[in-house]
């Protein structure tokens, strides 16, 4: 038996898991591959901030240590793989779109909640293009500094936010919009309309950086005036 060395206290990168996996699913579940495709959905999808979003075949065949987890070889392995999706899609804990109406034609496997299940349906409507939970994993991993940020002070980052966020870091400093974030959390504004108007408001009017009075008077007049109608929900 290998020896786990225990978790890390690393509260950034923790994953929600529904209470009804505890109170209802664990207790059905009675095959181990499923129960480890169902966990990794799960985790995989709740690392990137949004349960709308999918995870693809490739996601689960690209992460070495799950599938040599689950067979001797790449074939056994695979077919396993393949079985354990089948049964979690048989229980209805996942969700698979598949078909040549499909963007590439790719399967797609969506968590079987309310995100998931409007995503799901909207997709066999053709009325989406699905966001994959690697792209905004990946989009993290790029800007460690930036994504962590904005996680840690306004909200959950789903792919939307993910190419918002790489927007900004090309046309404005990082500390323009590490000073903009603060000041969305000191004004309890935490929205990212708000951060933006900042960073605009600087980029055209300039930004009042070491005189102590002239940076008073940013942060008085971004909670009044033109940027009061951020504050009203």
């Amino acid at each position: 038996m290998r020896e786990f060395n225990g978790f890390l206290d690393d509260s950034a990168r923790m994953v929600l898991v529904p209470s009804q996996f505890f109170s209802e699913l664990l207790g059905q579940i009675d095959d181990l591959t499923e129960m480890r495709v169902t966990l990794f959905t799960i985790g995989f999808i709740g690392q990137s901030g949004d349960y709308a979003n999918c995870i693809l075949m490739q996601d689960f065949v690209s992460d070495s240590r799950f599938m040599a987890s689950l067979g001797n070889n790449p074939k056994e392995a695979n077919a396993i793989l393949q079985d354990g999706l089948e049964r979690a899609v048989q229980r209805g804990s996942l969700l698979r779109i598949a078909g040549a109406n499909t963007p590439s034609q790719q399967t797609y496997f969506f968590l079987n909640t309310p995100r998931g299940r409007s995503s799901a349906q909207a997709l066999q409507r053709g009325e989406l293009t699905p966001s994959t939970a690697t792209a905004v994993i990946n989009a993290a991993k790029e800007k460690p500094n930036l994504f962590a940020l904005y996680e840690a002070n306004i909200g959950a980052l789903t792919p939307m936010i993910a190419e918002t966020l790489r927007d900004a870091d090309k046309n404005y400093p990082a500390e323009w919009v590490e000073e903009a974030m603060k000041i969305a959390v000191q004004n309890n504004i935490r929205r990212w309309r708000y951060v933006e108007a900042i960073l605009k408001s600087w980029k055209e009017e300039g930004r009042h950086g070491g005189d102590q009075q002239n940076a008073q008077e940013d942060y008085r007049r971004y909670v009044k005036g033109k940027f009061g109608q951020f504050g009203k929900r």
